[in-house]
């Protein structure tokens, strides 16, 4: 075999064996489908679990709001119990008390009826239909004295009211310093937006909301 041959005899085996020339190029065309189909399907498993969980996100986040709502405490008309500034979860009205009315000891928050926009929260007492009576202070429910450990210091006050059907007499922990059923009457019950629950911010105020038990109620 000679020098001047070599050229030819490569160019012959090139023509000679056309797989060899095209084989790859036609491997890796025809390969391409075939490793873009487990690509198409892991962005498709990717897309549909980031639907799902927004979907699920805004099922949380839609039930979460259709029972609750989040307030933030301003000013002192429920100290000691409650402070300026705590953050509360209100469970709204329509799960609290879906199986049993308000109670009395409920903490609730409500629509104040001489304003469209403001929200106050208060303590209930009185229940429909009970005379609600202040005596030195001390509140009196068809007669009887009430226990009410919760309470700061007491207006030396005499008054009594007799609760409407359908309506609450609600009155703050702080008994000086709360505009409340005293002022301007009885709290209609559609008026309650929800029960106080829980108290999560400060960290050191966080927990589930107590309702006193006050006595007979237990017996």
């Amino acid at each position: 075999m000679t020098p001047e041959n070599l050229p030819s005899q490569t160019s012959a085996h090139l023509v000679s064996d056309p797989s060899q020339a095209y084989g790859l190029t036609l491997l890796d065309v025809l390969d391409e489908p075939l490793h873009s189909k487990p690509v198409l399907a892991r962005l498709r498993h990717v897309l549909r679990e980031i639907l799902e969980t927004v979907a699920l996100a805004a099922v949380i986040w839609l039930m979460i709001n259709l029972t609750t709502a989040r307030y933030i405490v301003e000013g002192r008309s429920m100290e000691p119990n409650l402070h300026p500034g705590q953050y509360l979860i209100v469970l709204r009205a329509e799960l609290a008390y879906a199986v049993a009315p308000p109670q009395r000891g409920d903490i609730v928050v409500f629509h104040f009826p001489n304003s469209l926009t403001d929200d106050y929260v208060k303590r209930i007492i009185g229940l429909p239909g009970e005379l609600v009576s202040i005596e030195g202070g001390r509140v009196h429910i068809d007669g009887a004295l009430i226990d009410e450990p919760y309470l700061g210091n007491l207006p030396r006050t005499d008054q009594s009211w007799t609760v409407p059907e359908g309506h609450y007499f609600v009155m703050g922990d702080n008994r000086p310093g709360s505009h409340d059923s005293r002022s301007w009457g009885a709290l209609a019950e559609e008026r309650i937006v929800g029960k106080a629950w829980i108290s999560y911010w400060p960290s050191t105020e966080w927990g589930i909301i107590p309702r006193p038990i006050y006595g007979g109620e237990g017996d």
